[in-house]
């Protein structure tokens, strides 16, 4: 199973432990990729997929050796957290140097959110910008929280 993960999933935020299993039974490296727009929604970021090969974003992309029974079990929870039977997020691929990764991608617009390129950098950001980001996500009715 190829996962790219950009947000809270990453190692060492809010989210990793629920894939933990994932990087124990597989590689995991920091890449940055294309194609690939990031924006803070809040207390989480969200992806938009272009075509655009300037578009770039950071990601940790997770090459995890398991059955095709773990990966429904896996597909399943992070479908649930990820809201996508609510239209929250939605599943989507990307090209990564090993191949096309799954990734979760924002429903919706995100008309209004600021941009970024790296997750782990925009949280070594201040509180004032964060909180600007929130007030942006808010007015456009895009903050989530976490």
């Amino acid at each position: 199973m190829l996962l790219a993960v950009y947000g809270t999933f990453r190692k060492g935020e809010t989210l990793s432990d629920y894939i933990e299993y994932l990087r124990e039974h597989g590689t995991t490296e920091v890449i940055e990729v294309t194609g690939l727009k990031l924006f803070v929604l809040g207390m989480a970021p969200g992806a938009k997929i272009t075509e655009d090969p300037n578009d770039k974003a950071v990601i940790e992309l997770i090459d995890a050796d398991i059955t095709e029974d773990q990966i429904d079990i896996i597909l399943e929870m992070l479908d649930q957290i990820e809201g996508v039977a609510e239209n929250m997020y939605e599943r989507g691929y990307i090209n990564t140097p090993k191949g096309e990764a799954l990734i979760y991608t924002k429903c919706g617009n995100v008309k209004g959110c600021i941009e970024i390129t790296d997750w782990m950098e925009w949280q070594k950001k201040g509180n004032e910008e964060k909180e600007e980001a929130l007030q942006k996500a808010l007015t456009h009715s895009q903050a989530i929280y976490v």
